[in-house]
């Protein structure tokens, strides 16, 4: 035998032995969950904080004690690597993702951003205000906790649906005992939590028991910041199936989070419900003649409510002829202001011809809830369509109570007591004077 041979059988010989010698795996720490718990609280109250929730709600037999054991046999197999994550996780019925974004504050709980879908929240001093994505004339808002005490879940909870965002919780608990931790779970008891060295990143693993089944937890060793909450909501059923909520969480950087919550959507110009359910889009119905039109979520170039009594005042006695009468010209973002330029001219050649009538004009530019530029376009505007330009951030729902849906721009007749003449869409100058002329002519054939 020479020397590379005996080589390759001494070689060949040591790996044999080492492949039959049983393989040795970093064994989980176990840990005081109060200090994994005080590193959450750390964690979510130390600094500002941004970070994407993805929400999974499926019905499970055995619940989750069911899920935890099979996600164990999956990683044990080495299936679980093979996905990213625990194979028995990745069955999920329903699926919402959720933004929120803090700044905690050193007496307590902090300003928020929460985008849920499309509501968008912001909680600053104490004070809630939510609008919705598609809906520029509401608004709710809500004083969660006096300026300078802290907000706390439970007044966040009788505002905001059962959202299931564990940091928030943490946040909010600020040095008080973390109870409770989501909607889900008001009271938990924390059981155990181990380090698991052999993940990476390193992860801290807590499981605990709620109302309904068990809760787990797994935190970021190095952050302490929360990679996945998961709870049992419901007791079994009959069948023996739960309902099973999981939240995985993923850090954003600054400059990743939403667009919105740099600038929060102002509340002027629109109307303050009572409830979140009431933010709901609905289009609006296109008003009739004869009907009163109210609500209208127009401001001035200054940014300032308007109502049509600025321009109608008291007097009216309704119908046409009448004292007041106040024409609107609504035009959306987007269309060639110059095609409307000479619209207050049509509009007083209009006015000459009514005796005894006095007649104001105000264009309206309407812009998109989210565009950004809103204050830019409007001044704009105003160089083409005058000073006594008007405007709206609630896009479609305004202009649509006034045309058929998807009209570019429309105009609008009311008389002293804000009562709809006419209304109808327009093209251009010529469209508003055929319009004006129609207005005069139905008048007539009334009079006869």
């Amino acid at each position: 035998m020479n020397v590379r041979t005996a080589m390759v059988a001494v070689v060949g010989a040591a790996v044999a032995h080492m492949c039959a010698l049983p393989s040795v795996e970093a064994q989980p720490v176990p840990l005081d969950p109060v200090i994994a718990l005080d590193d959450a609280r750390a964690a979510y109250t130390a600094a500002p904080w941004c970070e994407r929730a993805v929400v999974s709600v499926r019905r499970v037999m055995g619940g989750l004690a069911a899920e935890l054991a099979a996600a164990a046999e999956a990683d044990a197999a080495g299936l679980g690597a093979l996905v990213g994550m625990p194979a028995a996780r990745d069955r999920a019925e329903r699926r919402a993702e959720l933004v929120v974004c803090w700044e905690p504050e050193a007496e307590g709980g902090g300003r928020g951003w929460m985008e849920l879908g499309e509501l968008r929240v912001v909680i600053e001093r104490g004070v809630l205000t939510a609008v919705h994505a598609r809906n520029g004339l509401a608004y709710v808002q809500e004083q969660l906790a006096a300026e300078g005490e802290p907000v706390t879940a439970a007044a966040l909870g009788r505002v905001l649906p059962p959202v299931p965002l564990p940091g928030v919780d943490v946040a909010l608990a600020g040095e008080r005992p973390l109870r409770g931790i989501t909607a889900y779970v008001p009271e938990v008891q924390w059981l155990s939590a181990v380090v698991d060295d052999a993940s990476d990143p390193r992860r801290v693993a807590l499981t605990g028991r709620g109302g309904h089944g068990l809760v787990s937890m797994t935190l970021e060793a190095a952050t302490g910041r929360i990679v996945e909450f998961a709870c049992d909501a419901s007791p079994p059923d009959a069948a023996g199936q739960q309902t099973v909520i999981v939240v995985r969480t993923q850090a954003l950087a600054p400059a990743r989070r939403p667009e919105w919550m740099r600038e929060p959507p102002a509340v002027e110009g629109r109307e303050r419900v009572a409830s979140l359910r009431q933010l709901a889009p609905v289009r609006p119905t296109e008003l009739r003649p004869g009907q009163t039109v109210a609500g209208l979520p127009l401001l001035t170039r200054e940014g300032t409510p308007w109502s049509p009594a600025a321009d109608l005042g008291a007097g009216g006695i309704g119908g046409l002829p009448g004292e007041t009468l106040l024409v609107l010209l609504f035009v959306r973002v987007g269309e060639d202001l110059g095609a409307y330029r000479d619209a207050a001219e049509a509009v007083r050649a209009w006015a000459e011809g009514l005796e005894g009538v006095r007649v104001s004009y105000r264009p309206v530019l309407v812009v998109d809830l989210a565009d950004r530029e809103a204050d830019r376009r409007v001044q704009e505007a105003a160089g083409v369509l005058g000073d006594r330009l008007l405007w709206t951030a609630s896009g479609p729902a305004t202009i649509d109570r006034f045309a058929p849906a998807g009209s570019k721009a429309a105009v609008a007749v009311l008389d002293g007591q804000r009562t709809l003449i006419r209304s109808g869409a327009v093209e251009g100058v010529d469209g508003v004077r055929a319009f004006l002329d129609g207005v005069m002519r139905e008048q007539e054939a009334e009079e006869r």
